[in-house]
């Protein structure tokens, strides 16, 4: 959701790799671009020949993308700094 440009966080929308990202110093425009790269998806499953309704995704990132271990290691990043203490 936006409001003036501002990415304005709520439940589902990944709000916890969005402030992160803003806490490192992400510029607006990188924040945009991530959202818009996690938003709006959706995924259908087909199941012998059985095909499922389509949901919206709402978690995770799209496999096999470059970003999804970036995004991963960020998320993660102080559990990271926890067990190296």
């Amino acid at each position: 959701m936006r409001r003036g440009g501002k990415i304005l966080l709520r439940h589902g929308n990944y709000p916890h790799l969005i402030l992160k990202l803003k806490l490192i110093d992400f510029k607006e425009d990188a924040l945009k671009l991530v959202f818009s790269f996690l938003s709006h998806r959706s995924q259908q499953v087909v199941f012998n020949n059985t095909v499922s309704d389509i949901i919206e995704t709402i978690q995770g990132v799209p496999q096999g993308t470059v970003l999804g271990p970036l995004f991963f290691n960020i998320y993660n990043k102080e559990i990271l700094e926890c067990i190296s203490e």
